[in-house]
């Protein structure tokens, strides 16, 4: 981590599948409250997606190394593995992890990477894609209230990756390489927080415990009753927590 200065960071935040940018949308609108800055790099656009498919996962981290270079960085979910290299290759202000992997991947998407690279482009078609992650067999069990999950909410924030072929190629790329990326990910540096829904049921509470054990600088602040989705479904807890964070780093 680069050594706190007085400076108000801009804050990055990054989604990967099965969320896009557009998660983030009242996380960005309260840190703006804030008065935060923030950035959501879009990583399956024409440049990224190009990115992936000629250098897979670590051209994608050099590609956004200077975007996130001093900032604060946050994450969620399969966007954790990312962070992870890109808080080791450059330095940031802070690093903030939400419910999702920090050395091991969950056992469904586990199951998904080793699908055949044609089977998974097929399966990010919206027709088919959307529809079962707007059933209660997908996102529906991993907020509180299933009706934040309807098919419109669905639509709009897995367009990043499904919304078009180069988008869904690369999308299947991305998760092809993703066991070896997580496995390669090294651990949560110095002055990371771990915010984490501690009702999830794809990285429960004791993912976030067992980090807190790496460094003396590593927090972790619990959203009480929160599943794994809770950067959409309670936005502010979220956002709340890395203002204060910020806060008391320029004290």
């Amino acid at each position: 981590m680069s050594p706190t200065d007085h400076e108000t960071p801009t804050v990055v935040l990054l989604a990967a599948p099965p969320l896009g940018v557009a998660a983030w949308d009242e996380v960005t609108r309260r840190l703006h409250h804030h008065g935060l800055p923030t950035t959501t790099p879009d990583l399956f656009d024409a440049a990224h997606a190009a990115v992936l498919m000629s250098d897979g996962l670590s051209g994608l981290v050099d590609a956004l190394a200077e975007t996130v270079h001093g900032t604060c960085l946050v994450s969620h979910g399969l966007a954790n593995t990312l962070a992870l290299h890109l808080a080791a290759r450059v330095p940031l202000q802070k690093l903030v992890l939400c419910n999702g992997p920090i050395q091991q991947l969950d056992m469904a998407t586990t199951t998904l990477a080793r699908l055949p690279f044609p089977v998974a482009k097929t399966l990010a078609r919206p027709a088919l894609a959307n529809a079962f992650l707007a059933s209660s067999l997908a996102l529906r069990r991993l907020v509180v209230n299933p009706y934040v999950m309807d098919r419109e909410m669905v639509d709009r924030v897995t367009a990043s990756w499904t919304a078009d072929r180069t988008r869904r190629h690369a999308f299947a790329q991305w998760l092809r390489a993703l066991p070896d990326f997580i496995a390669a990910a090294p651990a949560p540096p110095e002055d990371t927080l771990l915010v984490w829904g501690d009702e999830d049921i794809l990285y429960p509470a004791h993912v976030a415990d067992s980090a807190t054990g790496i460094h003396a600088g590593v927090v972790h602040h619990r959203v009480p009753g929160a599943r794994h989705l809770h950067p959409i479904e309670r936005p502010w807890e979220l956002a709340d927590a890395v203002a204060a964070s910020l806060t008391s780093d320029r004290l």
